[in-house]
């Protein structure tokens, strides 16, 4: 009985590791991506960055709930 217990947790472990580092990895990309666009075209205040920031969490937050 114990074994499956012990698999039950180190799966859901895995799931929701693996969930938070694809909302990390998200975040960054979305993150690098408003930086370099906002770099790229000299903007005088981050709006690039910003927007993408903002757009990577909201992003990021619906795709954890919809996978929970």
């Amino acid at each position: 009985m114990k074994p499956d217990n012990h698999l039950k947790k180190s799966g859901s472990f895995l799931r929701y590791s693996s969930l938070a580092l694809q909302m990390i990895l998200t975040l960054l990309l979305f993150v690098a991506g408003g930086y370099y666009l906002d770099k790229w075209l000299q903007t005088a205040f981050p709006w690039f960055t910003l927007f993408l920031t903002l757009g990577g969490v909201a992003g990021s937050l619906y795709s954890a709930i919809r996978k929970l």
